[in-house]
């Protein structure tokens, strides 16, 4: 089904600023802590966390800078994503009536995902670069429970929340 989505600017919420912000400050506190961390962090860091977040693979320090990598890419991937709604997956057919609400709903979901995903990320660093190899390494075993856990109940609420938006 290849339908052609109106495109229309979304005009960004003081709610959507402030996430917008808030992101970009987390994204920079987290390059500038691992910069400015850098000479600190051991030779060894953990490069993998098994299920119950226990350290079970080690590498170079230089591995930080991958991780890294990742998380900017995540980040102004999601970022310039958002710019056009008109390109998002809908579950419904996206007409002038309809496409503020959903778009303005796609870029938001959009906005707390890269939100979300920076906390993960700055949290992830953190355990990195403050574990040594001699010491327990851990990422907690809540870590994953609570990410899936997480996600999957956000999730269904997305497609409730999508469903009764759209069902006036």
């Amino acid at each position: 089904m290849n339908q052609k989505k109106p495109r229309i600017d979304v005009p960004l919420t003081p709610f959507d600023l402030w996430m917008d912000r808030f992101s970009f400050f987390i994204f920079f506190a987290i390059w500038t802590y691992v910069v400015l961390n850098y000479s600190n962090i051991p030779e060894t860091i953990p490069l993998h966390f098994d299920a119950q977040g226990n350290a079970d693979h080690f590498g170079s320090k230089q591995s930080i800078w991958l991780l890294m990598g990742i998380m900017s890419l995540l980040f102004v991937g999601i970022y310039i994503l958002g710019k056009y709604p008109h390109l998002h997956n809908y579950t419904i057919t996206i007409t002038e009536q309809n496409a503020l609400k959903n778009y303005r709903f796609s870029t938001r979901l959009l906005r707390f995902v890269n939100l979300f995903d920076l906390i993960l990320f700055a949290y992830i660093v953190k355990q990195t670069l403050r574990a040594e190899v001699e010491t327990t390494s851990r990422l907690g075993s809540w870590f994953l429970p609570l990410v899936l856990g997480g996600s999957g109940i956000f999730l269904i609420a997305v497609f409730i929340y999508v469903n009764k938006l759209n069902s006036n």
